[in-house]
């Protein structure tokens, strides 16, 4: 087993509608399981934001199960505590939607891959 850690993906802008945080589909090292080290939000804007994140096994907020709820103040910087420390199998996908836009989302991934 090959593990890679300490990725970070890109920062993702946290929409009105389901947006993709983790597509275990399309990760470059095509692992078979992920551990989320690492899960932030940031709200950009002058006002509160919810942000509903979901672990799903396609691509929607529809299918998936609700993992964790944050409210983010004014500018305010906070951990997503629902999905640090877990594993996916390479079938499920981290999904978020939020109230209003203007919060932006970023995650450190370890990949554990088969064979040497």
């Amino acid at each position: 087993m090959a593990i890679r850690g300490n990725i970070g993906l890109n920062v993702v802008p946290i929409l009105a509608t389901d947006t993709v945080l983790i597509n275990t589909g399309i990760l470059p090292g095509f692992p078979e399981r992920i551990a989320i080290t690492a899960a932030s939000l940031h709200n950009t804007t002058a006002g509160s934001i919810v942000v509903q994140v979901y672990v799903s096994p396609d691509l929607t907020t529809a299918s998936g199960k609700r993992v964790d709820s944050v409210t983010l103040a004014t500018n305010e910087t906070m951990d997503i505590p629902g999905i640090i420390s877990q594993g996916l199998d390479s079938v499920l996908n981290i999904i978020a939607i939020a109230d209003l836009i203007g919060c932006n989302a970023s995650l450190t991934i370890v990949e554990y891959t088969a064979g040497s």
